[in-house]
């Protein structure tokens, strides 16, 4: 009798902490199936370097983004230098909660060169957790109609790192916006405008 007791309220504790545990990419704010920009990063990582193994990550993106760093989709942007230096091929992609997909090829001029993301960066719920603590959170609670995009990125210049773009807008005002630039390595931030 004691055993089963026991079976029972082990059986109780196991289903309260599945029930408290919250799936990392499920959206707390407003929905399910939100994503970082990490979720699915290793298979997108993966297919780009099998359509051509000289590809390299140029930039992840989302123009609606959640304050929690989540998005039902992000956009990947991949490169490579062609034979000639002022010329670079871009391989576009999207992710989402259940797929990946190729979004299309395009051939640009570039004059200033290509920069690549160079190291391992943290994910956007990062991001905009540190965002949301240096003003984001303040702005987008004054402010109604605010929306949140997000970018990846890294600069054309030596001894770059990647940074996260966190932009706070609204909707009815273009101009009223507040942006984060988020060093993704270190996590020191820099406010625009101040």
């Amino acid at each position: 009798m004691r055993k089963i007791v026991k079976l029972k309220y082990l059986v109780i504790a196991f289903y309260l902490f599945l029930i408290s545990c919250k799936s990392p990419t499920e959206n707390t704010f407003e929905g399910k199936n939100h994503i970082t920009a990490s979720y699915r990063y290793n298979e997108i990582e993966k297919y780009a370097k099998s359509l051509d193994g000289s590809l390299k990550l140029k930039s992840i993106s989302s123009s609606n983004i959640n304050y929690d760093g989540t998005s039902s989709s992000w956009s990947y942007k991949y490169s490579k230098i062609s034979d000639s230096a002022f010329i670079s091929e871009y391989y576009y992609f999207s992710s989402f909660y259940e797929s990946i997909k190729e979004d299309s090829i395009i051939t640009r001029n570039t004059t200033v060169g290509d920069a690549f993301i160079s190291q391992s960066w943290f994910d956007s719920n990062d991001a905009l957790k540190i965002a949301e603590e240096n003003g984001g959170k303040l702005f987008r609670t004054s402010n109604s109609n605010c929306y949140i995009s997000a970018s990846l990125g890294e600069a054309v210049v030596p001894n770059s790192y990647p940074f996260w773009e966190i932009r706070y807008s609204i909707d009815t005002n273009k101009n009223n916006y507040v942006v984060f630039n988020v060093n993704a390595v270190t996590g020191s931030v820099k406010k625009f405008p101040e």
